[in-house]
């Protein structure tokens, strides 16, 4: 979950500056600009990591 956050952090904040994010792993960043990004980049981590697919990413702008 943290590397999945951190790496989706990275592509936002070099593709959209300005943007915040808050992330479950990391919290919030930037919290107060015009656009905030929203990751939860495994949902289901427990599924996840026992092979299950009851999983899934969630992104929302």
């Amino acid at each position: 979950d943290r590397e999945c956050e951190a790496a989706m952090r990275d592509m936002i904040a070099a593709a959209f500056p300005g943007h915040g994010i808050f992330g479950e792993e990391f919290g919030a960043e930037n919290a107060d600009a015009e656009f905030v990004w929203v990751l939860d980049p495994i949902d289901g981590t427990k599924a996840f990591i026992t092979g299950k697919p009851l999983f899934g990413t969630l992104i929302g702008l």
